[in-house]
């Protein structure tokens, strides 16, 4: 063995006493004729240490969401019947001031008006009767005349529609103020406005040319959503003649365009449906509003019969509630209860109506409107 090889193996044997079974020894020699070697420690078994496999690693799985706790509802749901107190009514005393209608001092014969137009045959939206809503009639004793006020409190309440008195016969169109304030408001806040008037059809043309001015009301391109007119029998002074109904129904349809026109009419109690003329508005309307005040009946008795009443007629119904206390009419004395709001709305909504709404505002108590605005009709 030359010096060479000696020298190679002793420096050789060094590196691995040194660095182990893990050290990495660069051998260089001097001379030309021995290249660098690089010595690869032997690695036992024991030695390594695995790589961690992707299945083998801990993975915490993703928590549940929370829910949300259910409200509990106001009242039971299904609403059952409601027991009425006050009922009969005590009866009124005689004598006294019988009530007068308004009456004008000139009534247009029927020789004289025009030909009633045919009935169109229409399929507007009526998205504006759907859901929960609140009548208005004194604006000013209506959240003292605040739009921004009362569209806040409709917001509270989940309310879909405000019903605004725009007119009548008597006082014609005179809500233009209201409408400034209110349509902005109210669309901005996803809630529809629906104009109601109370044609008398001394006039009929007079009348329909009031309706034709309060759709063509505009302000910023905000316009009322639907046209209900308040139709009502003759002891309130309405000319209820089947020419006068349609020459008033067929011009305002011409005046309505895209918009419905949902005919307010008194409940189908037996007294209503043998003398009210609702079948001559059928042709004319896209729905009907009816005054379901319950007074002494049941409030979801009443419901079930205008309905089986009037879906022979094919129109979708919307039902308007009471709120207001009936004693001063000769009915019940005091006002409806929060339970009895409930099981209308209720029964209303189970029974596939458009709508369920209450009259009148500005006499709806605290415990009225917590009920309509309770209740989870969406």
């Amino acid at each position: 063995m030359t010096n060479d090889a000696r020298r190679l193996l002793a420096i050789g044997a060094a590196a691995l006493l040194v660095g182990g079974s893990g050290a990495v020894a660069a051998v260089r020699h001097s001379s030309p004729a021995v290249r660098t070697v690089a010595a690869v420690p032997s690695v036992t078994p024991s030695a390594v240490k695995p790589s961690p496999s992707p299945t083998a690693a801990r993975v915490t799985p993703p928590k549940s969401p929370t829910k949300a706790p259910v409200a509990k509802p106001l009242y039971p749901l299904p609403a059952g019947p409601v027991a009425l107190t006050g009922c009969p009514p005590p009866k009124r005393p005689r004598g006294g001031t019988p009530y007068k209608p308004w009456r004008p001092s000139v009534v247009v014969p029927e020789s004289a008006l025009p030909a009633a137009l045919p009935a169109l045959a229409r399929k507007p939206s009526l998205d504006a009767l759907r859901g929960k809503g609140m009548w208005t009639y004194e604006w000013e004793r209506t959240e003292g005349g605040s739009a921004a006020a009362v569209v806040r409190k409709a917001k509270a309440a989940g309310l879909t529609s405000i019903w605004v008195r725009t007119g009548s016969s008597k006082s014609g169109f005179y809500a233009a103020p209201e409408l400034r304030a209110l349509l902005p408001l109210a669309h901005a806040a996803g809630i529809k406005v629906v104009a109601w008037d109370f044609p008398y059809l001394y006039d009929p043309v007079a009348d329909a040319t009031r309706a034709a001015r309060t759709l063509a009301f505009s302000v910023g391109g905000h316009r009322i959503d639907a046209f209900s007119p308040d139709i009502e029998s003759p002891s309130e002074g309405t000319q209820l003649t089947r020419k006068r109904l349609r020459v008033y129904l067929g011009l305002v349809q011409r005046a309505v365009g895209e918009r419905p026109v949902v005919s307010t009419v008194p409940p189908t109690n037996d007294h209503w449906w043998k003398t009210y003329d609702y079948r001559t508005q059928v042709p004319y309307v896209d729905a009907f509003a009816v005054m379901a005040y319950w007074n002494c009946n049941e409030p979801g008795r009443e419901i079930v019969r205008s309905i089986g009443r009037l879906a022979p007629f094919g129109k979708p119904l919307h039902f308007i509630g009471q709120a207001f206390d009936f004693g001063p009419y000769g009915g019940r004395r005091g006002d409806p209860t929060g339970r009895e709001v409930w099981r209308f709305v209720d029964v209303a909504k189970r029974r596939g109506v458009l709508g369920a709404s209450l009259y009148v505002w500005q006499h709806s108590t605290a415990e009225q409107f917590r009920a309509l605005g309770a209740y989870p009709w969406g």
